[in-house]
């Protein structure tokens, strides 16, 4: 699914299909739904701002937080903590996903949104992937104008946070 997904922008032939969401309703749909499948997972969320609607495709924005998170889980040290929170920046409505993994090594952090791109870490244990996620990540961010950044040490996990323009 991803690689047909990215096939489609890398043509760029993706209209985004933009709707107004229920931005806490969303993100605490999809961390049900992640719970439910990794049950030792603990999850908090918070939305620091006003802001409960946000302009977006749905399913796009959906599938750029399931990335993030699925990568969380996956990498996340146990007990697995997974933090959610939403902020403001200039115009943009900024979701943050902090998990306590053990970290991603800076000279690799430029790497991690190229396609087929994965960490080395990945490559030593038996993580299962293809390294397209996170180029999907990009690709939707770039699609709606907004921006990604993320932010890592090996003793204080990762944190990535996705800009949707507001």
């Amino acid at each position: 699914d991803k690689i047909l997904k990215l096939s489609v922008y890398d043509k760029h032939n993706y209209a985004l299909k933009k709707e107004t969401i229920q931005v806490n309703i969303v993100i605490e749909e999809l961390i049900d739904l992640y719970a439910l499948q990794k049950s030792d997972c603990k999850f908090t969320f918070e939305n620091n701002t006003s802001i409960t609607a946000i302009s977006v495709d749905k399913e796009q924005f959906q599938h750029a937080l399931s990335n993030i998170l699925e990568n969380a889980i996956k990498y996340g040290n146990e007990p697995i903590e997974i933090n959610i929170s939403c902020s403001l920046q200039a115009s943009y409505f900024i979701t943050c996903v902090k998990d306590n993994g053990s970290g991603i090594n800076a000279s690799e952090i430029p790497l991690l949104f190229e396609k087929f791109y994965r960490a080395k870490q990945s490559s030593l244990t038996n993580i299962k992937g293809h390294g397209l996620g996170l180029n999907y990540v990009k690709q939707i961010m770039q699609q709606h104008n907004g921006w990604y950044k993320i932010t890592s040490s090996p003793s204080g996990g990762t944190e990535l946070k996705l800009a949707w323009p507001i």
